[in-house]
């Protein structure tokens, strides 16, 4: 029998042994995602979890427009460096035999999200899914459980991949197979010529998991955020929709 520690756990002594100043807040995920099911043709499934931020203040509007004004460029209400998120993952084959998983995960800001297969790179043998994280094949035995993270860095580096690749005017191909988000790195507004810091670029707030396998496989995950503004409502994705920011941001899709 295969034991691991629960996604939660495993997270919570990541950050206590990280010394993390801002406790970290955890998103109830929901139902696991099941493919591969005897009997049933689905291989892929998604789900999009968008993040519970809360209405932003009298205050805080004015702080944001008066930035704008004087950077020139508009500024997000949720910016790159607000909240660090990561995911941990299990995913469990409930067959007698190998099998072959994917975890992809791509994400949106306020004003744009990006869907993989949208932008597909097509090799000699087979097409294959750029998404903004991840997306390597893992070999999965019979009955076995692997596990993994998604870090806070790859998943910051994807909110500055969608800036890049929007209002940086940046082939997306080369946003997401460049790794460019160091920190003080900046984007050059494509409209304006302005470069904009990264502190004024915009965070994710919402985060897209994409799972296929070619076996009956489910896939558990847990969403980790460490707020380090307190825009993250308190009641988190049990707030009432009335009290959060409803965000309604445009797909980006390639030029024709």
């Amino acid at each position: 029998m295969v034991q691991m520690q629960t996604p939660t756990a495993a997270l919570l002594a990541t950050a206590m042994s990280a010394g993390c100043a801002v406790e970290p807040r955890y998103l109830e995920p929901g139902a696991a995602i099941e493919v591969g099911i005897e009997g049933s043709d689905v291989t892929r499934a998604a789900l999009t979890l968008s993040l519970p931020i809360r209405l932003e203040t009298d205050s805080e509007n004015e702080d944001r427009a008066a930035r704008a004004e004087a950077l020139g460029v508009a500024v997000p209400y949720v910016r790159i460096d607000d909240i660090d998120l990561s995911i941990e993952w299990t995913i469990k084959n409930l067959t007698d035999s190998d099998g072959e998983a994917r975890l992809r995960v791509s994400a949106g800001n306020e004003w744009y999200f990006y869907v993989p297969d949208n932008f597909v790179i097509e090799p000699q043998e087979e097409p294959e899914i750029l998404s903004l994280v991840d997306g390597v094949p893992r070999r999965v035995g019979p009955y076995q459980i692997i596990g993994g993270v998604v870090r806070e860095e790859a998943l910051r580096e994807a909110a500055f991949d969608l800036e890049s690749m929007t209002r940086g005017a940046v082939n997306p191909f080369t946003a997401v197979l460049q790794s460019s988000a160091e920190s003080g790195a900046e984007i050059v507004d494509f409209e304006t010529g302005i470069p904009i810091p990264d502190s004024d670029l915009a965070g994710l707030v919402r985060v897209d998991i994409d799972f296929e396998a070619d076996c009956h496989m489910v896939l558990d995950y847990i969403v980790r955020a460490r707020d380090h503004r307190g825009i993250l409502h308190d009641d988190l994705l049990g707030a009432f929709p009335d009290q959060l920011t409803v965000f309604t941001p445009e797909e980006i899709l390639p030029e024709d």
